[in-house]
């Protein structure tokens, strides 16, 4: 099966425009752009800068739905303004080729509990010619980001009933 990953396919990195949040690391410089309210969002959105980086228009508007639901206050979180800081200030984040995320912490087996470790070795010895990012794994990631259960999940927060059904389910 031929990988999706086109810009580089031996590469053992890829860049993309869209960060994630599960196992990330920054400089500095770029984490002092970190704009928590969205302050410029309203300049951005006018800009629209935006549909450089995604010219799908069902995208833009994934993006832009969660940015206006930040700037409004109706969601209270952290990531999707590190992607929007990202967004604004051009900014290409790097993803290995395999996930090097394992879930770390505690599982209790037979009554012990036991520590989990990481196994993941990060060896890197391919990369890519040229820093640009991988259009066809962006369009990938897009893919999973506006499947219909992350659509539903956000219709849920956006009328208020995710963190409601959220605190139920804990308490069954």
């Amino acid at each position: 099966m031929p990988s999706v990953f086109q810009e580089a396919p031996e590469a053992d990195y890829f860049f993309t425009y869209i960060p994630s949040v599960w196992g990330w690391a920054t400089w500095k410089r770029s984490w002092d752009k970190y704009d928590f309210h969205l302050t410029t969002f309203d300049e951005y959105d006018k800009s629209r800068d935006i549909e450089k980086i995604f010219p799908k228009r069902s995208h833009q508007k994934y993006w832009l739905n969660y940015f206006y639901e930040i700037k409004n206050r109706k969601i209270n979180n952290w990531d999707y303004q590190l992607a929007y800081t990202s967004f604004k200030n051009k900014g290409l984040c790097i993803r290995p080729r395999v996930n090097l995320v394992q879930n770390l912490g505690m599982t209790l087996t037979n009554g012990k509990s036991k520590t989990l470790e990481c196994s993941y070795p990060l060896t890197i010895t391919t990369h890519p010619d040229i820093a640009r990012p991988d259009r066809s794994a962006d369009l990938a990631i897009m893919k999973a980001l506006t499947a219909p259960l992350h659509q539903f999940k956000f219709f849920l927060k956006k009328v208020g009933l995710f963190y409601i059904l959220k605190k139920i389910y804990k308490k069954l």
